[in-house]
């Protein structure tokens, strides 16, 4: 049954906050699986001096994850789950929308989370990386869909 978007832009500050904590569960499994194969080998740790270049490589794989599933659908497994969407107004999500998402998102976390309290100030509750991507995360409802088909 296909799901229709009810408001756009209308997901609220807590219910972004449970998909990032689901996102971040799945995201911890595929940084785990994709660290075994570098840090274990070459033995990776804070004083090695190939630490940043780890650490880098994590940020790739957070941004492939995240990247591949905006641009192939808009949903991350967390998003399904929790009825959400990513939506551009120029059509499907770019690979160059997708980083700029990411990075703004991890600026926003690195201010302390003031690019998510800051759509607590908009009627459209876009954050700052919504803003920057010019795309927006929008609720579904399957159930209007389902009284529509009636």
């Amino acid at each position: 049954m296909p799901e229709t978007i009810v408001q756009p832009a209308n997901i609220s500050l807590p219910r972004r906050l449970i998909i990032i904590f689901y996102d971040s569960v799945l995201l911890f499994a595929v940084l785990f699986f994709a660290s075994i194969p570098v840090a274990v080998p070459f033995n990776i740790t804070y004083e090695s001096p190939w630490y940043f270049a780890y650490v880098f490589y994590i940020y790739v794989i957070g941004f492939i994850y995240f990247g591949w599933f905006w641009t192939h659908g808009g949903q991350t497994l967390a998003m399904k789950t929790w009825k959400a969407k990513l939506v551009s107004s120029s059509g499907q999500i770019t690979w160059r929308q997708a980083l700029l998402r990411y990075l703004v998102a991890l600026i926003s976390w690195l201010c302390l989370g003031l690019g998510f309290i800051w759509s607590l100030f908009r009627k459209d509750n876009a954050t700052w990386h919504d803003i920057a991507s010019g795309t927006q995360l929008v609720r579904l409802d399957a159930s209007k869909q389902k009284q529509s088909n009636r």
